[in-house]
């Protein structure tokens, strides 16, 4: 019979494991995430002593109040109708009643452990960043139809989220390395993360990382022992950030909205080869400042389109769209008439590239960041003449926060309960007559809105303490780990319902918990030295 030492000890180390294996997981297997959680529990529980563990976490306040978020879950049941999706949200949420349990009770890591974990957790998202960069260069046989394809174990966006935290995580190790040929390891795979992002064209990524840049500089340009030249430059770089921000705004969303007119003469009636026009001069889809819409001849550019492709524009491309209408778009781009003349000027390149569903000609040279930005713009351009946002991530955003807004001012205090703001969300599409087709019609995309839905207002205001009453409560204002951490899951809610998905709230809740709970090391020793 095994004594009761060896079960401890087996016990703790089933721990180690557990959380070792959840933090190689969170950007790599979903299987591994649960699996970790069981280990966890596992041997939690046969490391024994489980009376005085509860006792501990129960003595803490913080963990009462993160505890607080997963039975406000609970509370909401009690006006649900929809009883099937409400259990469903309290076994995705159970990691935020486990972990700070966990985290909370267990023995106190070492800083060489807490080190650990994190080096597993930056070294599986690297592995996550390169397995999509072969899948980009084409290496497998997964079909990428649009860049955040080639991400193929959890959602484009959390991947950038880690990729944001891994970041940070390897500036704090170089700070703390000695060894010179280790801090430009590291160095290097930061800039690799940051070049992933630009690849994967993330916004939310690059926006998270300047802003945390910016907020970094502010505050050491008001440090007392920061040096004048290092003021200046910061403070160059703070207005330049800003002003890059102001102007992609007003290009979005301001110069993007501008009603093109056309000239009379530029409407043209009939073809060289005499075939007629059509212009629809209403719509004001357009490209680099063309409408595309105007001087219409399909039967030519069918015709010319076959010669050159053996194909006809109405066919699909593999992404399940009509060659057609990027090739529209492409001409209009170059500011050719869409007929023969103006398929036949068109390289081979371009071909190739419209067959790939490109459809401006600066994306063939500009970078991936600049594209992103032209085609939310067109986006917006569209939502806002049309007022249909759909198969459009970032306008479809807009609507389920407009019918969001909408469904909250109905359910001020009370909310709607747990489980019934998907059939909330389909009433109010309808009585709002959305023009978003149904196949696209979710709900929320922002957890501070879904909470205000789903909870009321004193929900919501509990949710927000939550998220800055352990940063106040544990005095972390110097531990930039868990500053960056709770700055980059702060963001990550505004456009994402971050606590809904297994892979979001095991982000949130293990992270969360590990730097709250076992950070302590990183305030106690910032001076130790990696070996």
């Amino acid at each position: 019979m095994i004594k009761r030492s060896a079960l401890n000890e087996i016990g703790d180390y089933a721990v180690w494991v557990g959380i070792l294996l959840m933090a190689s997981s969170l950007p790599l297997s979903l299987f591994g995430l649960s699996l970790g959680q069981f280990i966890i529990a596992g041997g939690w529980l046969v490391g024994g002593n489980v009376k005085a563990k509860f006792k501990k976490a129960f003595g803490d306040p913080v963990v009462w109040i993160l505890w607080g978020v997963y039975f406000w879950v609970v509370i909401g049941l009690w006006n649900t109708t929809n009883t099937h999706f409400a259990l469903d949200s309290l076994r995705i949420k159970v990691p935020l009643f486990l972990m700070p349990l966990f985290f909370s009770s267990i023995h106190q890591f070492t800083l060489r452990q807490f080190r650990i974990v994190l080096a597993f957790l930056v070294s599986a998202t690297f592995i996550s960043t390169i397995i999509s960069f072969i899948i980009y260069l084409g290496w497998t046989k997964v079909k990428v139809h649009d860049i955040r394809d080639i991400v193929i174990f959890l959602s484009h966006i959390r991947l950038a989220l880690l990729v944001c935290f891994s970041v940070i995580t390897c500036l704090w190790f170089i700070h703390h390395f000695t060894n010179y040929l280790h801090k430009f390891i590291v160095f290097i795979i930061v800039i690799w993360f940051v070049y992933f992002l630009i690849l994967l064209e993330s916004l939310t990524g690059i926006f998270i990382l300047s802003a945390a840049a910016v907020l970094y500089i502010i505050y050491q340009i008001f440090k007392r022992k920061t040096l004048l030249v290092v003021r200046a430059l910061g403070i160059i770089f703070v207005i330049f950030m800003f002003s890059s921000a102001y102007k992609m705004i007003q290009y979005v969303f301001i110069d993007s909205t501008k009603i093109i007119t056309v000239d009379s003469s530029r409407l043209l009636k009939t073809t060289k080869q005499g075939n007629d026009y059509v212009s629809f001069i209403s719509r004001q889809d357009a490209e680099n400042g063309n409408l595309v819409w105007i001087n219409i001849c399909e039967k030519e550019m069918d015709s010319v389109w076959h010669q050159r492709t053996g194909k006809s524009i109405y066919t699909f491309d593999e992404s399940g769209h009509e060659i057609q209408y990027p090739l529209m778009r492409f001409l209009a781009s170059k500011n050719l008439n869409k007929d023969a003349e103006g398929v036949s000027r068109l390289r081979e390149t371009e071909i190739h590239a419209i067959e790939n569903g490109i459809a401006n000609v600066n994306d063939l040279t500009g970078n991936t960041i600049s594209k992103r930005i032209r085609d939310l713009a067109w986006e917006y351009r569209i939502y806002h003449f049309t007022q249909n946002p759909s198969e459009h991530s970032f306008t479809m955003r807009l609507e389920f926060w407009k019918t969001g807004w909408y469904i909250f001012k109905q359910h001020l205090f009370a909310g709607v309960g747990t489980g019934d703001i998907q059939d909330e969300y389909n009433m109010a599409y309808i009585n709002l007559g959305s023009k978003l087709d149904k196949e696209w019609r979710l709900a929320s995309h922002n957890e501070y809105l879904r909470t205000a839905i789903l909870y009321g207002i004193p929900g919501l205001i509990f949710f927000v303490i939550s998220l800055f009453y352990p940063l106040i409560q544990r005095k972390k204002s110097n531990d930039i780990l868990y500053l960056a951490f709770l700055f980059i899951a702060i963001c990550s809610m505004f456009t994402e319902d971050t606590l809904e998905t297994q892979t979001g709230v095991t982000f949130f809740a293990f992270l969360n918990a590990l730097l709250l709970f076992q950070g302590k090391v990183v305030l106690k020793d910032h001076h130790d030295e990696l070996t």
